[in-house]
């Protein structure tokens, strides 16, 4: 029950933000390549993605090959500067599998990610 109240805490505004930034998408002429939601000099890019597959031996085992429909849901949430000469980037993301006989195989990964670019060159000494 826990599990359940922090994956709808932690990724509630991630499907807030995605649906902010489709309707706002639909509503103005920007190119497919300028996505995100601008906050200053920094844009959030929200993004979840669905994928349902099917296992015919979900433990890998010779004899009695057990089957099942596993549902994967992955949000993702990316922010990144727009500064010149320096990148900053952060992402937050989480892959949840759902399966839909096995309920004890369910699983929740989770992973947060940064990064710096800085552009040296002969325009930034």
């Amino acid at each position: 029950m826990a599990a359940g109240r922090l994956i709808i805490t932690v990724f509630a505004p991630v499907l807030a933000l995605l649906l902010v930034q489709t309707s706002g998408h639909t509503q103005t002429n920007t190119p497919p390549e300028d996505t995100g939601i601008r906050m200053g000099r920094f844009v959030i890019s929200p993004n979840v993605s669905v994928r349902e597959r099917f296992d015919d031996n979900i433990y890998l085992t010779d004899d009695a090959p057990t089957s099942d429909v596993i549902t994967e849901i992955a949000p993702r949430l990316r922010l990144q500067s727009e500064w010149r000469y320096l990148k900053l980037y952060m992402g937050a993301g989480a892959e949840l599998g759902f399966y839909a006989d096995s309920d004890d195989d369910n699983y929740q990964d989770a992973d947060v990610r940064s990064g710096v670019t800085v552009d040296i060159g002969p325009n930034t000494v």
